[in-house]
């Protein structure tokens, strides 16, 4: 009984193309909207209410790290070292 269903189900998938889809298409146009009522009234980039504005988009990092595949991207950094004891870390 359970291999039938297990069978049935998988030829179920298969048979609406499930398993088969299609890449996404890529390429476009990305309009990303900027909503912070207080830009135009007091800019400053360390207040959190420009924080998804600030961040990542008008003051480039560091380096970001990616999540996905658990890896540092340096963008301004070549890369860092952290002293022996590991109170202090040299960014270079």
């Amino acid at each position: 009984m359970f291999r039938t269903t297990v069978m049935g189900t998988a030829m179920t998938m298969i048979a609406t193309g499930v398993m088969a889809e299609a890449p996404p298409a890529q390429g476009g146009t990305l309009t990303v909207p900027i909503i912070a009522p207080t830009l135009t009234q007091d800019f400053n980039p360390f207040s959190n209410a420009q924080e998804d504005l600030v961040r990542g988009t008008m003051f480039e990092p560091l380096w970001v790290f990616n999540v996905m595949n658990r890896e540092i991207v340096f963008r301004l950094a070549e890369g860092f070292d952290y002293d022996d004891d590991l109170t202090a870390m040299t960014i270079r």
